[in-house]
């Protein structure tokens, strides 16, 4: 079967891969690298690339996306690692936008997913841990009642652009067993609940989280 793209599609291909090669060429990643750079990517490239509706194109119109589906998206990809370019389009747009549009309500997708469509918010989802081999069902981070919210605790790793997030979306078990398909809830959970920040992206993200207020939680079908 052969595929095409549509006229938009294409379109859209060779608006994103001429914005990459002149404002992201992989000298660019080098730059940032050997300058140490604690952000690690620019917050107004990324605002750019919001405003030309890249960080809306999977979401629905309703959430205030393009309504593109993934094939547009995969596009944007394309361009982005053709470039090396490092600003959090994977971790906040597909991994957690996609998981926010999924299983969020409307106030959460209100509250959390139009600022990320929008550019002024990055959101991770911290889901792997130790031993869990991308089994999204192992989870041993516990989530506990406490007064009228809850207590995370648990450490998750390789949290996608989490250093600098501005919340995370956090799996954590309220029963079961720690492989146990059943009794896995995600968390929004703001920097300011952890109890260790991460600046490398290989360090590990420790959950010491609590506050008198519950966070937001919302449950994924399976």
């Amino acid at each position: 079967m052969q595929l095409s793209l549509t006229e938009d599609q294409a379109m859209l291909a060779k608006t994103a891969s001429s914005f990459i090669a002149e404002h992201s060429p992989v000298s660019r990643l080098r730059a940032l690298r050997d300058s140490k750079d604690e952000r690690g990517y620019s917050q107004d490239l990324y605002k750019q690339m919001a405003d030309l509706g890249w960080t809306g194109i999977p979401f629905a119109e309703r959430d205030g996306g393009l309504g593109m589906g993934m094939a547009g998206t995969i596009l944007i990809t394309e361009a982005l690692g053709r470039g090396l370019a490092p600003e959090p389009y994977l971790a906040s747009v597909i991994l957690a936008g996609q998981t926010l549009a999924l299983g969020g309500n409307e106030a959460q997708r209100a509250s959390w997913l139009a600022p990320l469509i929008a550019g002024d918010k990055v959101v991770t989802l911290a889901y792997q841990e130790q031993g869990s081999r991308y089994d999204a069902h192992v989870v041993k981070t516990r989530a506990e009642a406490a007064g009228s919210g809850y207590r995370l605790r648990g450490v998750k790793h390789q949290v996608l652009s989490g250093a600098l997030a501005d919340a995370y979306i956090v799996s954590a078990r309220s029963a079961g067993s720690d492989d146990a398909r059943e009794g896995v809830s995600l968390f929004i959970v703001p920097p300011r609940w952890t109890s260790q920040l991460f600046w490398r992206p290989m360090w590990p993200l420790k959950f010491n989280a609590f506050s008198r207020r519950a966070p937001d939680v919302f449950h994924v079908s399976q």
